[in-house]
């Protein structure tokens, strides 16, 4: 025999654990409510040390609230940049009353996770600024924002200004200089000197560059020989791709910029990389980019340009005959069957629209590549059930029901029938489906079918059951189930109690035993 253990030893032990658990889950506890994403990425805040990180000072005494000064005093030990402004008198922070600006949790709200952002539309109204873009920047050194500066959204400068969540020694506004040199830049950077003379001359205007020669390791030929310098030469600091960018324009995906010079700024004239990407953002999404990259065996510093498109083509769409099915398949649709033996034109309809020597328009582009996805039928074929099911579960989802690669046979099944209200069951299994989907108007109906047995059965009863007085339901079962199944129409019996019901005769005495044919007669009483 085993001996059991005394129960307070049982719970002894089961006490330790739950406080243990206890004990270990309030050391990892971060704080009373989740931490701001921004916050909770700092490993200093994690677990009770973080908590005496920012409340050490300023945590509520014996039931007090907190101190909101010695709040703001942790603040600022870890965002020295804030206290500098309200040490100097300068920025936003700088120009609040000193009240405000000692109580941090004023304009910022911590402990509710990122269901508010740690800085907010509400953050710069209780500072008595409206919105961010209203903001005076002669607070922050006197720059005034008139122009086309006035037109800029703040993140254009400040990158951040968007973001939900930054990383620990990122800044959202701060760290940006008003200096006209932090943006702009000299046009050629000291790198051509001050012989301005040489390239530009006296008598054309500066622009024209009438006296410059381009060197032959880039000749200006076939779609290059119209271009105006500014087009590749661009004013933005880092290539084409990043001029636009800066400018809120889609983002694109530059694919090679210019290298830099000797001081690690990208060259503007001298040192220009000549690949495609150092003028030309590629419309393509990177993974795309990157997998033609790899199949074409383009090293990481190559241009991916190549493996589709031939600098020397007649028509930058003649990149369409390069085309793989492994490079098709990196765009998100696979040329599977049965799409694998498709012309290029039977889907893409301009694709030998484009000029000699451009690129596509972004318009054209969208027409001639639209970026169907693989499961989006709809987007190539017609309809053959005219809309019927656009108001039904499945939508527009073909696959619901056909399978990707063949319409018929479907894929719809005695449980999606009986889905719909009308289970295939009984008798109805050896029923075609086109006995009760007709074609009207061409078009064959599943949608709006009776499901009523007089809708293909003939009433054989001439509605002797559906008289004033008859019972419309039976068990709960309605129509002709009040009486019969779909196992078969015969398979019925009735009992005296339901003779009774149904014609208010009872069956009594020797018409109890007789059979339903013995009155019920098809044909003519026989002869007495």
């Amino acid at each position: 025999m085993t001996r059991r253990l005394p129960s307070s030893i049982v719970m002894g032990v089961t006490v330790a654990v739950v406080v243990g658990i206890a004990w270990w889950s309030f050391e990892q506890r971060s704080s009373p409510g989740p931490l701001h994403p921004s916050h909770a990425a700092v490993t200093a805040l994690a677990g009770r040390a973080g908590c005496a990180a920012c409340h050490d000072e300023a945590g509520p005494t014996a039931g007090g609230p907190a101190d909101g000064a010695a709040l703001a005093r942790s603040c600022n030990a870890c965002h020295e940049p804030i206290r500098a402004q309200i040490d100097g008198r300068s920025g936003i922070h700088g120009a609040l009353d000193p009240a405000v600006a000692r109580d941090c949790a004023r304009c910022h709200l911590e402990h509710i996770g990122d269901s508010v952002g740690l800085v907010t539309v509400n953050s710069f109204a209780r500072a008595g600024i409206a919105a961010p873009e209203l903001y005076d920047h002669a607070h922050a050194g006197g720059l005034a924002l008139e122009g086309r500066h006035a037109e800029l959204r703040c993140a254009n400068c400040h990158v951040n200004a968007d973001n939900g969540m930054i990383a620990e020694g990122m800044t959202r506004y701060l760290g940006l200089s008003q200096e006209c040199t932090a943006c702009h830049n000299d046009v050629h950077r000291g790198e051509l000197g001050d012989g301005c003379a040489a390239c530009h001359g006296q008598e054309q205007p500066f622009k024209d560059a009438a006296l410059f020669a381009h060197p032959m390791g880039f000749p200006l030929i076939d779609g290059h020989a119209k271009r105006q310098c500014s087009d590749c030469h661009t004013e933005a600091g880092a290539g084409a791709g990043a001029a636009r960018s800066r400018t809120g324009s889609p983002a694109r995906i530059p694919l090679q910029g210019p290298a830099p010079n000797a001081a690690g700024v990208p060259s503007r004239f001298t040192g220009l990389a000549t690949g495609c990407g150092s003028c030309h953002d590629s419309p393509h999404e990177p993974r795309f980019v990157e997998a033609a990259r790899l199949l074409h065996g383009i090293g990481a510093e190559g241009d991916a340009c190549a493996a589709c498109h031939v600098a020397t083509a007649p028509r930058w769409s003649d990149a369409n005959t390069r085309m793989t099915p492994a490079l098709h398949a990196a765009t998100g649709f696979a040329l599977v069957a049965p799409h694998d033996a498709q012309a290029c034109v039977d889907c893409h309809a301009g694709i030998e629209r484009a000029p000699a020597a451009t690129a596509r328009s972004a318009v054209e582009r969208k027409v001639d590549f639209p970026g169907r996805t693989q499961d989006a039928c709809e987007s190539c074929h017609k309809d053959p059930h005219a809309g019927q099911f656009a108001t039904a579960a499945v939508g527009d989802d073909c696959l619901a029901c056909h399978a990707r690669t063949e319409f018929v046979p479907t894929r719809f099944d005695l449980a999606m029938h009986a889905s719909c209200g009308f289970p295939i069951d009984g008798a109805h299994r050896a029923v075609a489906c086109s006995s009760c989907h007709e074609v009207v108007d061409g078009v064959r109906r599943f949608t709006d079918i009776r499901a009523a047995c007089v809708a293909c059965h003939e009433d054989v009863h001439d509605g002797a059951f559906d008289r004033s007085g008859m019972p419309a339901e039976v068990a709960g079962r309605s129509d002709c189930a009040r009486c019969h199944t779909t196992a078969g129409f015969d398979r019925i019996a009735w009992t005296a109690a339901d003779h009774a019901m149904w014609t208010g005769e009872a069956l009594l005495g020797k018409h109890a035993e007789a059979s339903c044919a013995d009155c019920h007669r098809r044909g003519p009483a026989p002869a007495r």
